[in-house]
């Protein structure tokens, strides 16, 4: 269901005449619904007090909206899922959103300083598998490389996300030496907050010394998520169905509340977008030969 807190976004103007548009709907429907049962040969005799009366029109307004919300995105889903993508030079920016300094070249993407990520736009996929080649630009500033794949995302805010490469923190091993480590780290962003699992290892991983493009796939099929390194499946993950907040690693969630939340906004069955996201100290990640394809082509 529709986020019951906004019925009216004045932020988005595109997005608020919709939303008049919707509730006048919504409204002309109740009184069609009325002047139809006024006319009924069957009639029957309930008397309830004029201000009890209003508030039931208004809640059937308010649900008729909701629904109406809610088909509008079912729509726009059923006619942009399952639909297989390869990256050209004339998707960029039309089909893409994105915030930070993420840029295109001859064939590629450059994904660098995007906080919040870079989404394909109006492309939806549940269960699909995601091939590209990645390297990271060499620079004295932004040496950490790190990038992340994001999927199932509803927006900016809410979606899940794989960090791969090279992790900034040092880790002691059990003879207590520390070093760097490259890994995949699974991260949840619900409203904005992020909540992070731990880190897993991979000695496959040759971020550090190879400076040439590596090849990635992702699959997800239900709640289970795949990551191929160089044609090896190197990394499993059982998508939860809760977030915690009250422990979030960093970010600001709107409507904080005790204890574990649903993941109702990015459900582990529902479709959603893909992209990439690189934080502003992270090494410009270089992707290309990206092509994405639903599961039901195989």
């Amino acid at each position: 269901m529709a986020d019951i807190s906004q019925f009216i976004n004045f932020k988005d103007r595109r997005q608020l005449a919709t939303d008049v548009l919707f509730w006048l709907i919504s409204a002309l429907l109740v009184i069609i619904l009325v002047k139809v049962m006024s006319l009924s040969t069957f009639s029957f005799k309930v008397y309830f007090p004029d201000t009890i009366i209003v508030a039931l029109y208004f809640l059937v307004i308010i649900y008729i909206f909701v629904l109406l919300k809610d088909f509008r995105e079912w729509v726009i889903i059923f006619c942009n899922r399952d639909k297989t993508f390869s990256f050209r030079i004339g998707d960029w920016p039309g089909l893409w959103i994105f915030n930070g300094g993420c840029e295109f070249g001859p064939e590629k993407l450059v994904i660098n300083s995007s906080r919040s990520g870079c989404l394909l736009e109006n492309y939806y996929w549940k269960d699909f598998t995601m091939s590209f080649d990645v390297k990271f630009e060499e620079n004295d500033i932004q040496k950490q490389k790190l990038f992340g794949i994001i999927f199932r995302a509803k927006d900016f805010d809410n979606y899940f996300m794989l960090e791969i490469g090279i992790r900034p923190e040092k880790y002691s091993d059990s003879n207590g030496n520390e070093s760097v480590i490259e890994g995949i780290k699974p991260h949840l962003r619900y409203k904005g907050g992020w909540e992070e699992l731990a880190i897993k290892k991979i000695d496959k991983f040759d971020f550090g010394k190879n400076k040439s493009f590596q090849r990635i796939k992702l699959r997800v099929i239900g709640n289970r998520v795949d990551l191929f390194y160089q044609g090896g499946n190197v990394f499993s993950w059982r998508l939860p169905t809760h977030v915690d907040v009250n422990h979030f690693e960093s970010g600001v969630i709107e409507g904080r509340t005790n204890g574990l939340d649903l993941l109702a906004s990015q459900c582990v069955s529902s479709y959603g977008l893909v992209g990439f996201r690189s934080h502003w100290n992270h090494a410009p990640a270089i992707i290309k030969n990206l092509i994405i394809k639903p599961m039901k082509s195989f």
